[in-house]
């Protein structure tokens, strides 16, 4: 979970009674979290990358999931954009070609191997632990 959930909450929470304070997305944030959730999501790539080579479906197949989710926070956060629950963040993105990656990754180590490039691609992450481009 984002350290700044709880700003997120009080910013687009329903107010039952009363008025809350209705923060805007920090600009210090927006400018520092896409990096950080790209560095994320690179690291998790390079682990799932090993498992993949040892044929560890779960292990890797999860850890692919966790670079999408991770690579979604980085767009909210680039764009401003309060979002708090991780359900339907990889489409709402624009990430989608993740899920057809997710929904059948494969059950030998070639082939998990292989989920792992597409994904890269799908994310913009490259081998490095550096998102593509980000240099």
């Amino acid at each position: 979970m984002a350290t700044y959930v709880l700003a997120g909450e009080l910013a687009i929470a329903d107010t039952l009674a009363g008025e809350l304070p209705r923060p805007e997305f920090p600009a210090p944030l927006r400018e520092t979290a896409p990096r950080r959730w790209q560095r994320t999501a690179a690291r998790l790539l390079e682990v799932a990358e090993r498992l993949a080579m040892r044929g560890d479906v779960v292990g890797c197949t999860a850890l692919l999931a966790k670079a999408a989710v991770a690579s979604a926070q980085s767009r909210l956060a680039e764009r401003g954009e309060w979002r708090l629950s991780e359900t339907g963040i990889v489409r709402h993105t624009g990430l989608g070609r993740a899920e057809a990656v997710l929904a059948a990754p494969g059950d030998r180590p070639g082939d998990l191997e292989r989920s792992v490039s597409r994904i890269r691609v799908a994310l913009g992450v490259g081998a490095a632990a550096e998102p593509a481009g980000a240099r």
